[in-house]
């Protein structure tokens, strides 16, 4: 008789493809891998969805375990009141019939439910880490908060059984962090579907620039906006696309008209296929990702497998940057005047699509999934 599939249970406040984000997108395409070979796939998440709480997707059962939260406040900094909230659900887990269980760090709260539910059913604790912030940064983000926010961070490293990480990045920042807890921590980077991104045509709607993602603080866009005004003295009808949306979108249109950039920036809005925001990238010649902080930094490899170098911020947080090979796949830059000067290099230079599509080869997503089994039988 063959034996029952092992039951996996993922734990998320957000998924894929209600709230789009790299760490949305790395569970969209693990659990469906994971389901494809048989295993038995929960996600536990917030009701994303109208109807009832249990529906299935891609042979994923997803779980609402609690109601919808706003995940962000206007000012694009996290609610606490809803990590606080989606965590106490996670408690329901003690009813729940599981082999592994594998919850995702951020917001925190839930892994503390985690815990506690494992330890009461003698489980171990595994947990997926996409970024490991520092005090200070806690402090510019929370203010007098930061502090907690730190120690709760720190505490909650110490929590899990196995920690499986997304990138060298923050596999490296938990290693100084966790001298004595290197064998407890396990590799699964991030991927990528090439066949996928090659089936996708560019779209009619052409750029010279272009980003991809949530509008959020951190994500630093006015730093895109003030090189686009310095490169247009020279090259007037510079066109910028910004696909996504967020908190911060408001305060982007006004500095856009306060730059006087109007007829150089497209607010692309809110893409609801992600072949779409491919298509958009392979209409342009660069992407730029000016964020101070990216825990591995998923759209970089996808806008290299589009035939695009990658202009990113070189901050201390930003784990993208390990991505780049300066004049291979990519440039780094310190400040607008920099970005902007980069710009203008990549805008006057032949572009060989192929150079960039190559350094993308080395990402697959079954690699990912291949890792965190292997991280589940250790």
């Amino acid at each position: 008789m063959a034996s029952k599939p092992k039951t996996i249970v993922i734990v998320s406040d957000t998924i894929w493809p209600y709230f789009k984000g790299g760490k949305e997108k790395r569970i969209f395409e693990v659990t469906t891998r994971l389901a494809a070979m048989d295993y038995d796939v929960h996600i536990y998440t917030m009701k994303w969805w109208n109807g009832p709480k249990v529906i299935e997707t891609n042979g994923v059962n997803l779980h609402a375990i609690s109601r919808l939260y706003k995940v962000y406040k206007s000012e694009g900094r996290r609610s606490i009141m809803a990590g606080v909230l989606y965590g106490l659900a996670c408690l329901k887990l003690i009813t729940v019939q599981f082999d592994i269980v594998d919850v995702d760090h951020m917001p925190y709260l839930p892994l503390f439910s985690v815990w506690l539910v494992c330890k009461l059913r003698r489980k171990k604790v595994y947990a997926t880490w996409h970024e490991v912030w520092s005090r200070k940064y806690w402090n510019e983000y929370l203010g007098t908060l930061g502090i907690i926010a730190y120690f709760i961070e720190r505490l909650g490293t110490l929590l899990p059984d196995r920690i499986i990480v997304d990138s060298a990045f923050t596999r490296n920042r938990l290693m100084e962090r966790l001298p004595k807890r290197h064998g407890q921590l396990m590799s699964a980077y991030n991927g990528l579907d090439i066949n996928e991104i090659e089936t996708v045509p560019p779209s009619k709607h052409t750029s010279d620039v272009i980003y991809a993602g949530r509008l959020m603080p951190h994500k630093n866009l006015p730093m895109l906006l003030k090189a686009v005004k310095e490169l247009r003295l020279d090259f007037p009808d510079l066109c910028c696309v910004i696909v996504g949306d967020g908190p911060e979108k408001s305060r982007l249109i006004k500095q856009v008209e306060k730059l006087g950039v109007r007829d150089n920036v497209e607010f692309a809005g809110f893409l609801p296929e992600h072949r779409q925001v491919i298509s958009r990238m392979k209409s342009s010649k660069m992407f730029v990702l000016p964020s101070e902080r990216e825990g591995f930094g998923l759209v970089v490899v996808e806008a290299n497998a589009c035939g695009l170098p990658v202009l990113t911020y070189d901050h201390p947080d930003n784990a993208a940057k390990d991505l780049i090979a300066e004049g291979t796949n990519g440039y780094l830059f310190k400040n607008y005047q920099e970005l902007a000067q980069t710009m203008q290099l990549v805008l006057l230079q032949d572009n060989n699509r192929q150079q960039y599509t190559g350094s993308a080869q080395q990402y697959d997503w079954q690699a990912t999934v291949d890792s965190v089994v292997e991280a589940y039988s250790v």
